[in-house]
Order: C-alpha cells, then structure tokens, then sequence
C-alpha cells in the first residue's frame, strides 16, 4: 500500500501529526511486532513524544477490537501479498 504525497500540501499541517497517523495506524491495525518497528523508527522524530502522547489519549483498543471483528485477514497477509511491490 502506498500514499501518494503532494510535493506542496494546499493546507498546513500540524507538527507531529504525519508521526500520530502512522503510530495511530501501526496500533490499529497491525500485530505487536509492526507496532514495535513502527514505535522504533519514528522513535528519533522532534515530536515523537507529543504524537505518541496523544495517540496514547484515543480509544485505539475499542477501535482495534470493532476492526479486528470485522477483519478477513491479518497484518501478515497484507504485507506478503503486497511484499511484490516493495520495490516499485
């Protein structure tokens, strides 16, 4: 999966809110061992210790449950059947 990003955004957009959508994202939706290289690499990040706060304040459990019992497949399947793309 890919997002494709603007090279000028036509909006501002807050300090620390891309390392919040990705931690947000990792905690939802994949298993421990993602969240964990997720946590790591944004770990360096000027506002890791404000977006990991504030991801810290949200509803991720009752949004990863309602998600999880809805869910066809894993976090693994994603990234297998996707790994064929790595390097496009």
């Amino acid at each position: 999966m890919a997002h494709l990003f603007r090279p000028v955004l036509p909006y501002a957009v807050a300090p620390g809110s891309v390392i919040h959508n990705k931690l947000r994202l990792a905690r939802i939706h994949f298993g421990q061992a993602r969240i964990d290289a997720v946590t790591g690499a944004l770990s360096a990040g000027e506002e890791f210790d404000a977006a990991l706060a504030s991801v810290a304040e949200r509803d991720i459990a009752g949004r990863r449950a309602e998600l999880s019992r809805r869910r066809c497949r894993e976090d693994d399947w994603l990234f297998e059947r996707f790994a064929a793309f790595d390097d496009e």
